[in-house]
């Protein structure tokens, strides 16, 4: 009787540390969000959605009528939580074809310029911070 005591405190003293252990929760990676409305070449609009975060990742994320995709990722210097400017490096964009994310042949860097917490891509579209 006393080894079957002994294993049962032992299971429950596992069952009560496994209990406490916590999971990370994504929202605390987030350094900045910037969303708004974005007009495409076939005069169809939509919403991006653009986040930044804490392992100096982006991507964004482009919701249309029912379709929610994310069309780019990439990697970022600088601080997108402040005004300055933020370098994005374009890494995965999604192929128009079949609508999946795949890597770039030639990654593209771009300068993106927060001003106001807006991100203005100089064609009329323009990201506000969240």
């Amino acid at each position: 009787m006393k080894g079957i005591k002994k294993y049962f405190l032992i299971f429950a003293a596992l069952a009560a540390a496994l209990t406490f252990v916590s999971c990370t929760d994504e929202d605390d990676s987030t350094v900045a969000v910037y969303k708004g409305s974005f007009k495409y070449e076939d005069d169809e609009s939509g919403t991006m959605v653009m986040t930044f975060f804490d392992d100096n990742t982006w991507e964004a994320v482009l919701n249309m009528n029912d379709l929610s995709v994310t069309v780019m990722k990439g990697a970022y210097t600088g601080d997108p939580s402040k005004n300055g400017i933020t370098i994005i490096t374009v890494t995965h964009e999604v192929d128009d074809k079949d609508m999946k994310l795949k890597p770039v042949t030639y990654p593209t860097v771009e300068t993106l310029s927060i001003v106001n917490g807006k991100i203005d891509f100089g064609d009329g579209d323009i990201l506000i911070r969240q």
